[in-house]
Formats: structure tokens, sequence, C-alpha cells
């Protein structure tokens, strides 16, 4: 996510989610991608440019929530994933390619190129005209890793379908070791193989932990002491997108804040606006960057802390989650349902009628 995005949460109580329980909300991870999706918008306003971790911990999330829908309801994984991310990703990349056609001016590096909108859409990396490696929408980069992982786990589902966390790692730790001995030219290659890969593995291993029951004997005292020190480690530092050393300062802590958190599951009522943004982190995530520069580009620049232009931060973050509230409850749930009811149950009727086709024959 990531930004990043994953099964569609609904607003209620929390209940005491027991480690054996794959099929419960998990409010306080929920709470986390409201948090991971702010960081990322402070990174976008000049006047902070802090918060890009908050990248890493959607990773990790993701590494956790994928073993924890996976262990729930395996089956058509990769098509229940894609069904999660595609829709509101191409709908947002193909607005954007629409204004690089009627408004070339508004783009900076984005440009009506044909064939970046199908590598964009594909999700396969390719170097843009300012030299970084992300597609049409940048902030999409993240969800070329995003859609790697999937693959990666489907993978691993049909390798060890009763742990296909060990086959993951393995794979992860594969592609994070090449990516550190190759010398191989190439782009997919070099981006798919990029250091933060083995943040979804501290996922994986955050899953195995919580499965374990070993959280449930953290004091919640040291839980919030854990969580606030990880984000102290992480909040001064300044990386590069695909530093080797990502995983270690960033990665690490966020795996701490992560296992920190979900230890108070059950334990502390997550307020029902904050589980509303974290539905709407996704929304959040891809949508926040090009309302602030509209905003700093036409209205006021957000490059300093004097108090009309403070002011305009917090009004301009406010913003940035209306808009993404009703993004997702008018565009992302709805056509996430939509796809889930028409794809997957025409799906499970085809495969009723070959069922019942085969005992015909066999009959």
């Amino acid at each position: 996510m990531a930004a990043k995005p994953d099964a569609v949460a609904r607003i209620r109580a929390p209940t005491a989610a027991t480690p054996g329980d794959t099929r419960a909300q998990l409010d306080t991870v929920q709470a986390l991608r409201a948090v991971a999706a702010l960081s990322v918008v402070g990174m976008h306003i000049p006047a902070i440019e802090h918060g890009a971790f908050g990248v890493d911990l959607f990773f990790v999330i993701s590494g956790f929530i994928v073993c924890h829908v996976a262990a729930a309801d395996p089956g058509r994984f990769l098509l229940k994933r894609a069904i999660r991310v595609v829709p509101l990703y191409w709908l947002c990349t193909l607005a954007l390619f629409a204004l690089a056609i009627t408004a070339p001016g508004l783009m900076g590096a984005t440009r009506a190129d044909w064939g970046e909108l199908v590598r964009s859409l594909a999700f396969v990396p390719f170097v843009k005209s300012n030299g970084q490696v992300h597609p049409l929408l940048y902030l999409g980069w993240t969800l070329n890793y995003e859609m790697l992982f999937y693959a990666l786990f489907a993978l691993s589902l049909l390798i060890a379908p009763q742990r296909p966390h060990v086959p993951a790692i393995a794979l992860l730790v594969a592609l994070f070791a090449i990516g550190r001995m190759t010398t191989v030219q190439s782009v997919p290659l070099q981006f798919w193989t990029g250091p933060v890969v083995i943040e979804f593995a501290f996922g994986i291993v955050a899953y195995r932990v919580w499965r374990s029951g070993a959280l449930q004997r953290l004091h919640p005292a040291l839980a919030v002491t854990l969580t606030l020190a990880a984000w102290a480690l992480m909040a001064p530092q300044d990386l590069e997108p695909l530093s080797d050393a990502r995983p270690w300062l960033w990665g690490l802590p966020a795996l701490v804040a992560f296992l920190a958190m979900l230890s108070l599951e059950g334990r502390w009522r997550v307020p029902a606006w904050w589980l509303l943004l974290g539905n709407a982190s996704y929304s959040l995530y891809l949508t926040h960057a090009y309302i602030l520069q509209a905003i700093q580009k036409k209205l006021v620049p957000m490059d300093a802390f004097s108090a009309p232009k403070a002011l305009s931060m917090i009004v301009s973050v406010l913003l940035c989650c209306a808009v993404a509230v009703a993004c997702f409850n008018w565009l992302e749930r709805p056509s996430t349902l939509w796809l889930r009811a028409r794809l997957l149950r025409t799906r499970r009727r085809r495969e009723a009628l070959r069922a019942s086709q085969d005992a015909i024959n066999r009959a």
C-alpha cells in the first residue's frame, strides 16, 4: 500500500480477536493504516518532508494481512488481491493520463505516452523522463512491489498450501539477495530486487508471532513505549527510496511498532473516525499528492511554518482526508464489492457446474 491496499473493513466496536481467529477484523491494523497514509501525506508537504517510512509500515502490514486473509480463504487469492488493488489504481492512472493529454503543462514529468500507460497499468517498472523509476501515477511504484509480492505469495500457496509463509519468506530473501549481488542492467530486475522487498517478510514474521499468542503477554504500557520509540527512530531519518539501509532503519522499527500496536488488539477501542480513515487509507495514499500539489501551486505554498501556512497545512490534510473518504465510499468500496460479486460468484458458479458435470460423467 503500498501505499498499501487490502480487504474492505467494516467500522464496528473492537472485539478481542484471538490469534487463531482468521476472520476477525483487526482494528489496530486499520488504525496503523491510517497512520501510515498520514505519514506519507506529511512527506509531500514541503515544510515537513518526512514520513516516507509510512510506505515501509504499509509493506509490513501487507505481509501480515496477506497471511491473515489467505488463512481465512486461500481460494482465488490472486484474483481477490487484484480486485482489491487494481480498480482504483487504474482509474486514477487513466484520469492522470487524460490530464496529460488535455493539460500537459500541468503534468511535469508525466506525459501522454501510450507505452508508459500500458506498463503502468501492467505494474511493470520503467524509467520516466525525469530519470526515476515509477509509473505515471508516481506513488504507484509501491504497487509494483505489492503486485510482485502477491504473485510470490500465490506461488507459495501452490508450493505449500498449509504453510505458504515458508516458501514466501524464502522467495523474498532470494530476491533480496539477488538484488545485492546482481550486475544485470535490467530496470525491472533491479527494481523488483530492491531492498524493500524484505519488508514483506517482516510482515509475515509478524503474522507468525501474532498466531503464536506471544503478543498477548506484552504489557500495554510497554507496547506504547515501543511504538513511540520506533517512531522516534524513524521520523528523523532521510533515506533514498531504494537505499540498502531502508529495511533496517525504517523496516525493522516499523515491524516493532506494528507488533506493539497489534498487541493492543481488543484492549483498546479505536475511535470510529480513525477506523474510517484506516478504511480509506488506500484512497488517501493514491489521491493526496495531487490535492496537495494543486493547493501549493494555485493557493498557498506550504514551505514554512508561519501561522497562515501552518493553518493551510492543517486544512489541506483535512481536505485530503475528506476526499479520500468520499473516494472510498463512492468509488473504491462499491467497485471492489461489485467486482467480487461478479467475478468471484461467476467463478463459483462455473466450478459448481463443472463439478456437477464431472459427477454426471462418473455416474
